[in-house]
């Protein structure tokens, strides 16, 4: 708790000092936004796994899970001049209720959930708009696929009447230590990752579409493609990715709809193992919603494909590339499925062994399979989702949502040996409900039951899955 006042104590040292300064050279304006979130969560059986307690690697202490957590958000806006802005952004005390962190010699401590996220200074001249530093670089078009992690980066916006175009380079990584790809990498000129982009958006009378260009240089992996070489055999990536999307509002009708399509290969730096080979990328997706608003009622259908890895081509790897790229971490398409907040907090990192939403590892032959993780980075996923949600009033949704998944490509062993007995990962309802207690607050409960999918039974018939159920209640205070 010491950093978490430390911190607290310099940003408000900062205020006093610099206050006077910036209100003498062109007034001061400081403007506070951010988020104070408390949940409350009860998940049946992450394991998806019938009664086998202690068989199959199972862990019988990850059956069930019950918690509560918490997050402090805040962004910060400091108005030097006209034009000229500092934006920073951190979150506090994300984690579990009575959940601490470790400091020093293992002694408790809520210090080191403290994370500072994004400081980046924006000015405005005739030319446009530059915002440099830790900033926002994964949201684009609708919510399908973006993220909200913070990379370094140098960023440019421009409007043209109703057209804003964008470009910007953006840091993933730089360089490595020795616990990193290899002991002699920190400092070397370029084993690093980065992201050039090019794009725009243009308005219309109900509506708006963009198209975003983004290339991938990364040299910062170490890891084989399609696991066809040793894991220290380095290469690089060279990615080109194109993302479209529309959105447009006629009436009670809204539609929008993204697509992302990415090219490229995965070039092996280190020719001396003859078993290794070079592996083109291919992969692509899109994703559809539209809605009807029939005031009090609404109705709408939610459509996602996304391209999984094929087993039949060696040399092309066609999915798992939205999770590795840390995108989709915004969107959520059910209340479990395909919805980053569950994944984040019950399941993936939540559950050990290979147990739960990742199939069990003792009955799909190890870690070393394609195509098994279900995430929330919507890979190799067919989806759609029904839906009907009533507003009574201006404070109060309720919403009934029915969604069905498959994989695109049917998992398969280690060595392509054997093949998943079905590619059904599941059927999803859900009911959801908020209401405002005050404009600034809203509290939400949400309860969804997943009737578990053969997917989950690996390539082993003999494995019994079961059915899981979550409930979760939310007080959201935004400011």
């Amino acid at each position: 708790m010491k950093k978490f006042w430390i911190a607290l104590l310099a940003v408000g040292l900062f205020m006093a000092f610099t206050m006077p300064a910036i209100a003498a050279v062109g007034g001061a304006d400081v403007q506070f936004s951010g988020t104070l979130r408390e949940r409350g969560w009860y998940d049946d059986n992450v394991s998806l796994l019938k009664n086998t307690l202690g068989g199959l690697g199972q862990n019988s202490t990850t059956r069930g899970q019950a918690f509560y957590d918490n997050r402090l958000r805040l962004e910060t806006t400091f108005k030097v001049a006209e034009g000229l802005k500092l934006v920073t952004r951190f979150d506090a005390l994300e984690q579990k209720w009575g959940q601490s962190g470790y400091g020093t010699a293992g002694t408790a401590s809520n210090s080191n959930n403290i994370s500072f996220e994004r400081a980046y200074v924006s000015f405005t001249t005739g030319l446009g708009t530059l915002n440099v530093g830790y900033q926002d670089w994964s949201r684009f078009g609708t919510q399908f696929i973006d993220s909200d992690e913070s990379f370094p980066g140098i960023k440019y916006i421009n409007s043209f009447g109703p057209l804003t175009v964008l470009a910007g380079t953006e840091k993933r990584s730089e360089s490595r230590t020795a616990t990193g790809n290899f002991g002699y990498d920190s400092g070397k000129m370029d084993v690093d990752s980065d992201m050039y982009l090019l794009g725009g958006i243009f308005k219309f009378k109900g509506g708006e579409a963009g198209l975003l260009w983004e290339w991938l240089n990364d040299r910062s992996h170490s890891e084989s493609p399609n696991q066809t070489a040793p894991g220290n055999s380095p290469y690089r990536i060279s990615a080109h990715i194109f993302d479209a999307y529309g959105k447009f509002k006629a009436g009670p009708v809204y539609v929008e709809a993204e697509g992302f399509w990415m090219t490229g290969g995965m070039m092996l730096d280190y020719t001396k193992l003859a078993a290794t080979k070079n592996s083109s990328l291919e992969a692509y997706g899109i994703y559809i919603n539209a809605e009807v608003d029939l005031k009090p009622l609404y109705v709408g259908g939610k459509y996602v494909y996304t391209t999984g890895d094929d087993p039949a081509t060696t040399d092309k790897k066609e999915g798992s590339m939205n999770q590795t790229l840390g995108l989709g971490t915004d969107h959520d398409f059910a209340l479990m499925l395909g919805n980053y907040e569950y994944f984040n907090q019950v399941t993936a990192n939540g559950v050990a062994g290979g147990t739960g939403w990742v199939p069990n590892a003792a009955a799909t032959g190890g870690a070393a399979n394609v195509n098994r993780n279900v995430g929330y980075g919507m890979d190799n996923l067919i989806a759609w989702q029904l839906y009907v949600g009533v507003k009574p009033s201006p404070k109060l949704d309720i919403r009934l949502a029915l969604t069905d998944a498959f994989c695109q490509i049917k998992p398969y062993s280690a060595g392509q040996t054997s093949e998943w007995i079905s590619n059904h990962i599941g059927t999803e309802v859900d009911l959801r409900a908020s209401y405002k207690i005050f404009d600034n607050l809203t509290y939400s409960i949400g309860a969804g039951y997943f009737f578990t999918g053969d997917y989950f039974k690996g390539y082993s018939d003999s494995l019994e899955v079961s059915n899981d159920y979550l409930l979760m209640h939310q007080l959201l205070l935004s400011f």
